[in-house]
């Protein structure tokens, strides 16, 4: 049974290591390849109020905010990431500029992982707003 316990553990730490190595190994190779934008679209809020829901949801997320206008800037320093973000918010579309993004080694990346839950962050603060 211990041993059955051990393998289960091993298997469970060595497919999360995977997952890790696999998302920065796309952040490093969208990046290498120009792909810096992401984008998310199909918001049927007025930009106002998208707009301060990215703003509101940057802030909840500990980013720190150097521009409120449009594009949005902000970025975050955390766990060897440097992730900069520039966001452009426009007809219930949000275009997320991610240039300048890098990893403490030095390679540039695009921080997927970080503005997925920025964007989760994002939905939820336009929910609350109804």
């Amino acid at each position: 049974m211990k041993t059955l316990i051990q393998l289960l553990a091993f298997a469970v730490v060595s497919l999360l290591f995977a997952c890790t190595t696999t998302t920065t190994d796309n952040s490093k190779a969208r990046a290498a390849s120009g792909d810096t934008k992401i984008v998310y679209s199909g918001f049927t809020n007025d930009n106002m109020a998208l707009h301060n829901a990215v703003v509101s949801a940057l802030q909840l997320r500990g980013w720190t905010v150097t521009d409120t206008g449009n594009p949005i800037k902000a970025n975050i320093n955390n766990r060897g990431q440097n992730a900069v973000l520039s966001i452009t918010v426009s007809n219930g579309r949000l275009d997320i500029e991610t240039k300048g993004s890098k990893l403490d080694s030095g390679d540039a990346y695009v921080p997927i992982r970080y503005v997925d839950y920025l964007h989760k962050t994002i939905l939820k603060q336009l929910n609350s707003a109804k």
